[in-house]
């Protein structure tokens, strides 16, 4: 009987473990869009920057690529 208790508590002791895992699984990949739009934004500024340094003659084509 004891044992059986205690199989039980480690069951609901994994299952809460697991479910907290998949819910902080979850909220990770709810916000990767929104880094990834942030980074593409970002990377996006900067070659901007780099182009307009490249067009001014402050650094050659390959810094620019």
């Amino acid at each position: 009987m004891l044992a059986s208790v205690e199989a039980k508590k480690a069951i609901q002791s994994t299952l809460v473990s697991d479910v907290a895992s998949l819910y902080f699984q979850l909220r990770d990949f709810d916000i990767r869009p929104s880094i990834a739009q942030s980074t593409v934004m970002s990377r996006q500024e900067y070659y901007d920057k780099m182009k307009d340094r490249f067009e001014a003659g402050d650094i050659s084509e390959l810094d620019l690529l």
